[in-house]
């Protein structure tokens, strides 16, 4: 957790855990595929695809033919 968006962008821990950034053994745990803490991963995954390339291409498309 930052001041640059994660809590943001994964709604204040809802979408993945939050840790401080210079804890490396916190985040160590936090990003394991089995961290119990966070049982709902399909959805995360869904959540991730928000924030794809081809998604953020089509943004900046509609801004800039709209």
């Amino acid at each position: 957790d930052c001041p640059s968006g994660p809590a943001e962008i994964l709604d204040r821990g809802r979408w993945g855990v939050l840790v401080p950034s210079d804890n490396i053994e916190l985040m160590a745990q936090a990003i394991t595929l089995d961290d119990s803490r966070f049982p709902n991963a399909a959805e995360s995954r869904s959540r991730a695809m928000d924030f794809s390339l081809e998604r953020a291409l089509d943004a900046y498309q509609q801004v800039i033919y709209s």
